[in-house]
């Protein structure tokens, strides 16, 4: 009986999986996993930092590990398929993304073939054992996909072999945590569920999920203002978790891990939670470590408390077992009690057998006799008349009548007569038919009486059909009777349903299943509890108008019937789930407690603590690198002061090799340009720039011959590590350079592999001509200011560079990024020759050598930059970082696509990189400080640019963005207190536009009217249309002032230089939105409004959601300046619902209390909706 019983629980689960896996098969079912698998895997790849083919999120795997499973061995074609498209579209080339994809498909196959075999197929997660069996099987399938991936990139050259390790561990760690959060999500949603909830339980459920949302919103979504976001205390979010596993299913809990899960990984990508870390990666690789241990956690508790949940059932079926053997047993005393006071009767019947003969019915003749207690295995159908007890008696005599005519005449009851394998049980208001054979014969003896039932509306049936063990009795009557729980449970299965239902208990689901005709018909209804506690999971079986496919009234009440029963107390609960349980929960969580300690201190390892910079206040003891290193200024020991390039570009040199190597952390010149060559206060400087050693230098050249001295200091101390003088020829310094680097990292015991030593060693150009031209164009980059002098400049000696050696890759790379860099801020003109030359040269690079980050790095900068191709750019970038580990630019300049992609936390989270990095570049903290601009979170955009002055003082541009906060915020005298100073010339476009823009705010323009005459009476033909876009603010000056003659000459000069430009320029949204605002002043209303449409269409917000609101905002003074208020009104209720730059300027957005002060928005002044807007706060 206890085997059977166990029998009879197993495979619920594979009953209904069999049932929904067999309805799709064949090249439909391929295609959808093959999208599914691409989708997700082109998610995953989005996270990816340290290489662009290993992300440490990685869904498919899991999706691909339950597909093997539930599909078998058929599904590979759709893995492999999805993994090369996904790969193939992403980095590498065919050879390996087929390597990937053949690694992934046999890392499904592998991983499901472990399972199937040694854990138990689809119901692996039913024991504890099985769960962990099942992460075991993970981590082992998952090294064939890191294995292949990593390799082949490596044979290729797309993946550094120094890497190696580093992306093997991201790629396998992403592959396990796929299995272990989405495998048994997907298997266990693709069931239906055996148990449904009640009021209680769903109200429950609802609370658990809010508490979840809640938890891990504060933990990894930084709600609260004051955030406790770096402390182990946080983890509690985990405990929901936790007990969803102790009070439901594993199908609850998998869909808690993965709810945790998805919060845990987008809030540390946007710099929440405990484990940011310094780069993506790294964060990344710790939230994985926690959700797998937290996953098999919760999974394996959730199955040891399912195990019990399921020995506490057994044994209530055992239990009305044991209540029938016990009635059956004190039938026997009693019936001895008569006879042996009537010790007569039996000889006295004995002789009337003899004289009668055998007195068998006709089913006794052809049944073996069976003992009382001997179980056997029946299939019942259980019948009843709904609302028998409301017929009169003639009515129930007459319907019993028909009854039983309509079941002697079925198909199936013949035949199995016939044969002798049917025994009828009568109920009183029903019956119960008793099959012998298969449990099919049941279920169509049902739906054959269900069709007899057609033409006899008047009489109500309900069907149960069970599967178990009954015992052959003998009653009062000394006829054949049957009990035991096969009988109970049918009846039980019975009362469920209402008139016309034929219901199934699961385990005769399960078993018709494995037919394919039988599936359509069955129907799953969950879980119900009924009499004594049992709960009976059943369907329901419908089909062509046979049965009732409503669902019954008792499940569709969720009622429960409550009655008491009496305990069986011989059986007693098995210890074993228990001892299993405590087990499980015990080593889960000792590796909780580990990973956890592990993930929290081993960012100390090799660290020592110091007092930092402007983090002090916020994060407490800053942690410094014991490999750190930041080069000072070079000193200029030359007589000829413009040799200053020349020890600028030795520095730099020397710092680039140092930053290729991993094992260091390298400060970028950007942050150390600022800094005396040998300043006293050492130990200071180190702490800013959050470094543990200082490299100081100087560069003499005379003629061809070059001394370099260079003296490298421990900064906690001030000591000296090392010192040397190198004394060679100009065509040697590459040497020089090389062997400096070389003894810094020696010193330093940085590990060098063999690559990086390579890198050190290498040679750029054998042309000193074309190196001393590069050199220059490279200081030219390093100055501060994005300004038209600079760009040209360099870009001149950078073609230089090129056209002495074809071949200098250096070079190439960083003509192609001042190039696209120039198309992007408009230091440059912005023409199509322009975006060309970025292209060939970027192109260039990348052919010569397709393995240097620069070259990678101009290739990702010219499709930002040039071609807005935000997804193209985050591949190169990404790619890039693994062979430039130290560059500051690869996260700020993930930092820019991620901001034009609309993701202003991720690239907030980039920026915070980037200035760790590199924490006083002025051009990443100006950046970042735009970024707040555009939110319109200016307090922190001050903060920034208060940043910026401490490192430069008095800067211009710095100053003027600063009063340009306070005009958004309509704090005028503030804001003109600060431009009081300032005297920017047009090369300074910005400062000079915002002091223009003052004076029109104030309506006071006189004084800045005969400063911009002064400066356009000598235009500067390098600044290209922005003359142009200056005239115009001189026609609105004028305008403003009441010279309207004077505005109307102006904007008709401004017309005609803007025009000039627009032919090879015609995607230039800057140039559009001055012309268009121009012919607004002229009353060109058709031409404004044409060319403000052409601006939209050439900037999409879709496109760029940073500038694609200026052009909106161009739309809106056009519409409110030309009579067309409800374009104006709807258009600046778009803008002020959005971030993003303004038209005017290109760094700040409209405001409230820009409408209540621009000139330009007079003609709304009396529209209530104008007034409205102009009324609001700042939108956040």
């Amino acid at each position: 009986m206890t085997e059977f019983n166990a029998s009879l629980k197993i495979g619920d689960r594979k009953a209904s999986w069999v049932m929904q896996s067999r309805r799709f098969s064949g090249l439909p079912l391929i295609g959808i996993l093959t999208v599914i698998y691409f989708i997700a895997g082109k998610l995953g790849l989005m996270l990816a930092s340290l290489h662009a083919s290993a992300s440490p999120v990685w869904p498919p795997a899991g999706i691909a590990l339950a597909a093997s499973l539930l599909l078998g061995y058929r599904a590979w074609p759709a893995i492999f398929i999805g993994a090369f498209l996904v790969n193939v579209t992403t980095a590498g080339n065919v050879a390996t993304s087929f390597a990937i994809a053949t690694g992934n498909t046999l890392e499904a196959l592998v991983g499901a073939w472990l399972v199937n075999r040694f854990v138990g197929g689809t119901n692996v997660f039913d024991r504890s054992q099985g769960v962990f069996k099942f992460a075991l099987a993970a981590g082992i399938s998952t090294i064939i996909s890191s294995a292949f991936g990593v390799t082949s990139l490596g044979v290729a050259g797309f993946a550094d072999w120094a890497n190696y390790g580093a992306i093997w561990l991201t790629w396998w760690l992403g592959d396990v945590v796929g299995d272990l959060v989405f495998t048994p999500l997907v298997l266990l949603w693709s069931v239906a569920s055996k148990r449904r909830w009640n009021k209680k339980e769903a109200a429950e459920v609802g609370a658990l999920l809010l508490l979840l949302v809640l938890l891990s919103g504060v933990v990894f979504g930084g709600w609260p203002a004051v955030s406790a976001r770096n402390y182990p205390i946080v983890l509690i979010c985990g405990l929901v978790v936790i007990w969803t596993a102790f009070r439901f299913t594993q199908r609850e809990t998998a869909t808690g891990i993965f709810i945790l899960s998805a919060i845990a990984v987008w809030g540390t990508l946007h710099g929440f939670g405990p484990f940011v870390r310094g780069t993506e990666n790294q964060s990344l690789l710790a939230v994985q470590w926690w959700t797998a241990v937290l996953s098999i956690t919760a999974m394996a508790l959730s199955a040891g408390m399912t195990e019990r949940r399921r020995v506490e059932e057994e044994l209530q079926q055992q239990k009305v077992v044991v209540e029938t053997a016990n009635r059956t047993k004190d039938h026997f005393p009693a019936m001895l009690s008569n006879e042996l006071r009537t010790p007569l009767t039996p000889v006295i019947s004995a002789l009337e057998s003899l004289e009668t003969g055998p007195a068998q019915t006709e089913e006794d003749r052809f049944v073996e006799p069976k003992s009382d207690l001997e179980p056997e295995i029946a299939h019942l159908l259980s019948i009843d008349v709904a609302g028998y007890s409301k017929l009169s008696i003639n009515e129930q005599i007459e319907l019993l009548q028909d009854l039983n005519h309509i079941v002697r005449s079925t198909e199936c009851f013949r035949a199995a007569e016939t044969t002798g394998k049917v025994s009828r049980v009568p109920t009183g208001d029903g019956m119960a038919l008793l099959f012998f054979r298969s449990p099919e014969e049941p279920v169509r003896c049902a739906l054959q009486i269900s069709g007899a039932l057609r033409n006899r509306p008047h009489i109500r049936l309900r069907m149960g059909v069970h599967s178990g063990p009954v015992n052959r009795i003998t009653d009062v009557n000394d006829k054949t009777n049957f009990a035991g729980s096969g009988i109970n449970v049918a009846q039980r299965v019975l009362d469920c349903g209402d008139a016309g239902h034929i219901l199934l208990s699961a385990h005769v689901a399960e078993d018709l299943a494995q037919y394919r005709q039988w599936q359509p018909c069955l129907h799953d209804l969950g879980e119900c509890e009924v009499k004594h506690g049992l709960h009976l999971h059943l369907f329901n079986l419908y089909k062509e108008n046979l049965g009732n496919p409503q669902v019954p009234e008792k499940l569709r009440r969720r009622r429960r019937w409550k009655q008491g029963s009496d305990i069986v107390r011989p059986v007693s609960l098995p210890r074993r789930p228990r001892s299993l349980l405590i087990l499980a929960l015990v080593v889960a969580a000792l590796a909780m407690v580990i990973g956890s300690l592990t993930f929290f201190q081993r960012v100390s390892l090799r660290m020592t603590p110091s007092t930092p910079p402007e983090e002090t206040a916020s994060n407490g003891t800053v942690l410094i690198p014991e490999k750190s290193i930041a080069i000072l200024p070079f000193e200029n020991l030359s007589g000829d002061k413009a040799n200053a390039y020349f020890a600028d570009g030795i520095q730099d040199e020397i710092l680039m090799r140092l930053s290729k190597i991993a094992d260091l952390k390298v400060v970028s010149r950007t942050s150390t340009q600022h800094y005396k060559s040998a300043p006293e206060n050492l130990p200071e400087i180190a702490k800013q720039l959050g470094v543990a050693h200082i490299l100081e230098g100087s560069v003499q050249k005379i003629g061809d011959a070059v001394r370099v001295n260079v003296h490298l200091i421990k900064a906690a101390n001030d000591s000296d590590l090392w010192a040397d003088t190198f004394d060679r020829k100009l065509t040697d310094i590459f040497a020089v350079e090389s062997e400096i680097a070389k003894r810094i990292a020696e010193v330093l015991q940085a590990k060098l592999t063999g690559r990086e030593e390579q890198v050190i060693a290498a040679k750029p150009t054998d042309n000193a001509e074309a190196y001393d031209a590069y050199l220059r164009g490279l200081a030219y980059t390093l100055k501060t200011g994005n300004n038209t002098a600079n760009a040209l400049t360099a870009q001149k000696y950078l073609r230089e560079a090129v056209r002495l050696d074809p071949k200098f890759v250096l070079a190439w790379a960083l003509l192609s990024i001042v190039d696209a860099r120039g198309y992007l801020v408009g230091s440059l003109q912005p023409t199509v020759a322009l975006r060309e030359e970025a292209r060939q040269a970027a192109e260039t690079a990348f052919t010569l050598q397709p393995n240097l980050g620069e070259a990678i790095l101009a290739k990702g900068y010219y499709h930002y930059a040039c071609l807005k191709d935000y997804d193209a750019a985050l591949r190169y970038f990404e790619q890039a970082r693994q062979f430039l580990p130290n560059s500051s630019q690869i996260p700020e300049s993930l930092a820019y696509v991620t901001r034009r992609q609309g993701e202003w936390g991720r690239s907030e989270s980039y920026f915070n990189e980037a200035e760790r990095l590199d924490p006083r570049n002025v051009r990443l903290l100006t950046n970042q400080a735009f970024s707040y601009s555009a939110l319109r979170r200016f307090p922190e955009a001050l903060r920034k640019f208060d940043q910026v002055l401490d490192i430069t003082p008095d800067d211009v541009d710095t100053l003027a963005f600063k009063a340009a906060i306070l005009q958004a915020e309509g704090d005028l005298p503030r804001a003109a207190a600060l431009l009081a100073p300032l005297r920017p010339n047009a090369d300074h476009t910005s400062a000079l536009e915002t002091q223009v823009y003052q004076a029109i705010l104030e309506r006071r323009p006189a004084q800045i009217i005969s400063r911009l005459k002064e400066i356009l009476a000598k235009p500067d033909p390098a600044l290209g249309y922005i003359n142009g876009g200056l005239r115009f603010w001189l026609g609105w000056a004028q305008d403003v002032a009441g010279d309207h003659a004077a505005a109307q000459e102006s904007w008709r000069q401004a017309r005609s230089e803007l025009e000039s430009f627009l032919k090879e320029q015609p995607e230039n949204y800057d140039l559009i939105g001055d012309l268009a605002l121009t012919n607004m002043g002229l009353g060109d209303k058709t031409a404004a409004l044409a060319l403000s449409e052409r601006g939209i269409a050439a900037l999409p917000i879709e496109k760029d959601v940073v500038t694609g609101a200026a052009p909106i905002e161009t739309l809106a003074r056009v519409a409110a300046q030309t009579g067309e208020p409800d374009r104006a009104i709807a258009a600046l209720q778009q803008v002020l619902s959005i971030p993003g730059t303004g038209a005017l300027d290109k760094y700040m957005p409209l405001t409230p209390a820009l409408l209540r002060l621009d000139p330009m928005f007079d003609p709304l002044r009396n529209d209530p909706r104008f007034q409205k807007l102009a009324a609001s706060p700042a939108p956040k």
